[in-house]
């Protein structure tokens, strides 16, 4: 798995707080059903979200494969160790964060299907009050560009909807 170092200088907003929250993929040992018959089978990858602080270096945390359910041990930037071979309940859930964000923002989120990794997202956007930051709650693939909305942090839990389009395939 290739190794990503977060450059803290390219993503400092100003702010006295430096801690970074980046959504990243974790690689599992297990395999999709449909590629277990496949010559090499690929891998599945599930999205988390970590913190990274000021000494560019990952919270270490736990986070369940969302198909085999084997615990991981994040320790970097797409990097993780399995850890156990089950789940554990004692580890947080969607259910354990809407508690604690506004209610017109756990109904956009689940309204949109929203994953954990995005509920972590936003519970640390408001918590670190990143006002001015977004979130990506809804994307397809369409024609080599992708089209989507995104929940925009104004300030004080204010949200805005907005949608973007984004060109994916550049012709030269």
């Amino acid at each position: 798995m290739k190794e990503t170092k977060v450059n803290l200088d390219e993503l400092d907003d100003g702010s006295v707080d430096y801690l970074v929250g980046i959504k990243h993929l974790i690689e599992c040992n297990c395999v999709l059903p449909q590629f277990q018959n496949t010559k090499s089978p690929l891998f599945h990858k599930f999205i988390v979200f970590s913190i990274v602080d000021e000494e560019n270096k990952t919270q270490e945390k736990n986070a369940i494969c969302n198909n085999c359910g084997i615990v991981h041990t994040i320790l970097e930037i797409g990097k993780s160790e399995i850890t156990k071979s089950e789940n554990l309940s004692s580890l947080r859930e969607i259910k354990d964060i809407r508690i604690g964000l506004p209610p017109h923002i756990v109904n956009i989120l689940e309204e949109n299907q929203c994953d954990l990794a995005t509920f972590e997202e936003v519970e640390f956007i408001l918590d670190n009050e990143r006002w001015g930051s977004y979130v990506v709650i809804n994307k397809d693939q369409i024609e080599g560009r992708t089209i989507g909305k995104a929940l925009i942090f104004k300030e004080n839990s204010i949200v805005k909807i907005e949608s973007f389009t984004r060109q994916d395939i550049f012709e030269i």
